[in-house]
């Protein structure tokens, strides 16, 4: 028979932060209802508005739209290079950025 484990982590691993709620909703219902758990870089710059006026002060929140434009950012990028794709018949490869070269300079 194996023993229980105790650990605080867990128990207390559905409780979201506070930041993530407004006016009765959670961050994350309405970025389902509006579909947009498909869309990671628009996600994440939302998650990041959603929260910045609750999560502390005003650098944390200054911090937490730079993150989001960063996200916006990523995101034209990307649609760009959707676009550009499909206007030229023989594109070139271009060169992958790493995880590490995106968010390098995140924080």
């Amino acid at each position: 028979m194996s023993e229980a484990v105790n650990h605080p982590a867990l128990e207390t691993f559905h409780e979201p932060p506070t930041y993530y709620n407004r006016g009765g909703f959670h961050c994350f219902e309405v970025m389902d209802a509006l579909g947009l758990f498909t869309k990671h870089y628009i996600a994440s710059a939302f998650t990041y508005i959603w929260r910045c006026d609750f999560k502390g002060d005003a650098a944390e929140a200054l911090r937490d739209l730079k993150k989001a434009r960063r996200y916006l950012d990523w995101e034209i990028q990307r649609r760009e290079k959707t676009s550009a794709r499909t206007s030229q018949p023989d594109p070139q490869p271009s060169s992958i950025q790493t995880n590490e070269d995106r968010c390098g300079n995140l924080l």
